[in-house]
């Protein structure tokens, strides 16, 4: 199933970022946003495996990752 999560802020894109689950683990996927995601204030460009407490940029919009 799809699972969307809109989010009303002028610095992330139509489709920012996705979630991934493979092998019973996480990553992130940046989709090319203008304005970028960072992970742990990193770039994150393409896919990246991400933990818990794992800090998530997109935009201006921080998110603590939680498993």
């Amino acid at each position: 199933p799809d699972c969307s999560i809109a989010i009303d802020e002028p610095f992330l894109s139509a489709v920012h970022a996705s979630f991934e689950a493979k092998n019973g683990a996480w990553y992130v996927v940046d989709k090319e946003s203008t304005n970028g995601s960072f992970l742990n204030g990193r770039p994150l460009k393409g896919t990246a495996y991400v933990e818990a407490d794992d800090i998530l940029r997109f935009g201006r919009i921080e998110f603590r990752f939680v498993a």
